[in-house]
């Protein structure tokens, strides 16, 4: 198999979509020195090789994992829009007019319940929709404070042209 990038191992199986998603240009997600990454959440995260070849990324932290007053939330340093430069999706779009475009995984591709356990570890996260309705609720408010602004920003500078809006959660 010789393919030189994502696009050509795509080419390579004929797969007929494309994923788009804005730039980046927020605040460095990596520390080189302890290759420790955080996500645009604050998660932080750890490669754990399994072996020569593969690997994969460990959670280290889990922001609200003992949290249960809304003031940690109203104190958190959450993401901004300003992290994002949404004018590359024209130029993708545009690169792969040819394709059935989808929000790429990540950031662009949200999924509510998995960021919340993402943020408060799994078991909090399903607690707290029993015992802590009042957290859970507002947890659930903070993320879409960023994120239905996000996502209307992404399909308008897309120009209606994402067809596939893809959800990260389960």
């Amino acid at each position: 198999l010789h393919v030189n990038n994502f696009d050509s191992l795509l080419e390579h199986f004929e797969i007929d979509f494309r994923w788009v998603a804005p730039a980046y240009i927020g605040p460095p997600l990596e520390n080189p020195d302890s290759g420790i990454r955080r996500d645009i959440w604050g998660v932080e995260y750890k490669y754990m090789p399994f072996s020569e070849t593969a690997g994969y990324w460990e959670t280290l932290t889990h922001p609200f994992q003992n949290a249960a007053d809304i003031k940690e939330l109203n104190e958190y340093s959450w993401p901004s829009l300003e992290w994002f430069d949404f004018s590359t999706l024209a130029e993708q779009v545009q690169k792969y007019e040819e394709y059935a475009l989808m929000t790429a995984p990540g950031y662009a591709s949200p999924g509510i319940m998995q960021l919340i356990e993402t943020l408060c570890g799994e078991q909090k996260a399903w607690t707290d929709i029993a015992v802590n309705q009042t957290f859970f609720l507002a947890l659930v408010r903070k993320i879409l404070d960023f994120l239905e602004p996000f996502v209307d920003r992404m399909l308008a500078a897309a120009n209606d042209r994402i067809d596939f809006f893809r959800i990260g959660d389960d």
